[in-house]
């Protein structure tokens, strides 16, 4: 991965973490994450946050 494509990866990860702080829900969020890497080891951060803001419904704008 090069330097640009994990400066979008780290953005869109950001943007996933402050939508659920905005609903209240980051700690949920992060727990569904985990979960998720427990399960699926080689699934990167981006993949384990987005999993995670879908079982909370939280919006996110994240597109890729």
């Amino acid at each position: 991965m090069n330097t640009m494509q994990e400066a979008i990866m780290n953005d869109k990860c950001d943007q996933i973490l402050v939508a659920a702080e905005d609903a209240g829900l980051q700690l949920e969020l992060v727990y569904s994450a985990l979960e998720h890497k427990g399960q699926f080891p080689n699934a990167s951060m981006l993949e384990c946050l987005q999993v995670g803001a879908q079982e909370w419904d939280i919006l996110t704008i994240v597109a890729e």
